[in-house]
């Protein structure tokens, strides 16, 4: 949700362009890499809670 946010905080300077100019440069790229690898790592360790969880210990 805080990526909406910023990216809201990116726009809203651009459409008041009178008072203000915003220019995307090479961060905008690093934030984009940063969220969708935030995104592969939850979903990672989504799937490695949900495979522990099946995996039943046996006791000897």
């Amino acid at each position: 949700m805080l990526d909406v946010f910023v990216i809201a905080i990116i726009i809203v300077p651009i459409k008041l362009g009178a008072l203000a100019s915003a220019k995307a440069e090479i961060g905008i790229y690093y934030f984009g890499a940063s969220i969708i690898l935030a995104i592969l790592a939850t979903n990672l360790q989504s799937n490695l809670v949900n495979r522990s969880d099946k995996v039943q210990i046996k006791d000897t």
